[in-house]
């Protein structure tokens, strides 16, 4: 709600910023209410998430993977879609979930700003203790069934684009046993010998 009313406070019809640009440039704001005031608000206030996420993803991609795409010709926009966002994916996937959550969860943002229009969670929370009557096996009924299919086509999602990279070790030096160990031996003596010569 107070996310919501500060956006009013300066964006709104008497908002601080639609009076300046009225009064001193006298220039008409857009309207910062209805759908596109909802879609606003919650991209600045979710997009932090988003950028964390993908930004720590991108971080985690082995810049080998970048190098034998290149030697396989696959560069510019091609390699972007076949090595780097299947690759981010899982990230992707992880954070749009939990951005879903988060907006489906909001109900001062529509309530507010949207001045009417309808989303779930202003119909689950009419529907709950609504002045028309109330229904609480709907409005829990929704509550689950929206939250269910999108969690559920998330996990069938990232099954596909699951993966596991072991490739940010090093090699790692092991000890010549045997025969082998011997003939390295008997090379390694003989290389000192004419160095010594």
């Amino acid at each position: 709600m107070i996310g919501a009313y500060s956006w009013i406070l300066l964006l709104g019809r008497g908002g601080a910023i639609t009076t300046f640009l009225k009064d001193v440039l006298n220039v008409a704001a857009p309207s910062i209410y209805g759908f596109g005031g909802i879609v606003l608000v919650m991209t600045t206030k979710l997009f932090p998430l988003v950028y964390l996420y993908v930004s720590g993803a991108l971080k985690g991609i082995d810049q080998s993977l970048m190098e034998a795409a290149e030697n396989l010709q696959c560069i510019g926009f091609k390699r972007f879609t076949k090595v780097v966002l299947p690759l981010c994916m899982p990230s992707i996937l992880a954070v749009a979930l939990m951005v879903f959550l988060r907006a489906m969860a909001d109900f001062g943002t529509p309530v507010l700003i949207g001045e009417g229009y309808r989303t779930f969670s202003v119909e689950i929370y009419k529907q709950y203790i609504g002045e028309g009557g109330m229904d609480h096996g709907f409005a829990a009924a929704i509550a689950i069934m929206i939250t269910a299919v999108i969690f559920f086509t998330q996990k069938a999602v990232s099954k596909r684009f699951s993966f596991k990279m072991d490739s940010m070790h090093p090699i790692q030096k092991q000890k010549a046993e045997g025969l082998f160990g011997v003939l390295l031996l008997f090379f390694k003596l003989t290389k000192s010998s004419d160095l010594a010569l």
